[in-house]
């Protein structure tokens, strides 16, 4: 019993990275498109740092993945571990 929860636990964990990642991103994206200048303290904020947490979650994705096939869990597949889909489907 004491592997299953450790197990729960972990996946509980990959995801909640996986939505502060995407979190992280939706802040970033409203900050550049509010904003005209995109300036953090005169520092221009570029769209590759604002799409960087996306990259990042889809990277951590395709771990999550191998992780649950290891460890014969399932885990809820959808738009989270699809984010450039979830971007793009919305427009």
């Amino acid at each position: 019993m004491g592997l299953v929860r450790y197990i729960n636990c972990q996946a509980s964990i990959l995801g909640t990275l996986e939505h502060i990642l995407l979190l992280t991103f939706e802040l970033l994206l409203c900050f550049k498109l509010e904003n005209p200048n995109g300036e953090i303290e005169g520092v221009q904020l570029s769209w590759v740092l604002v799409f960087s947490p996306l990259f990042i979650q889809s990277f951590v994705a395709m771990v999550i993945s191998i992780w649950c096939i290891r460890n014969d869990k399932l885990f809820e597949v959808g738009y989270d571990s699809l984010p450039l889909r979830q971007c793009f489907t919305q427009f």
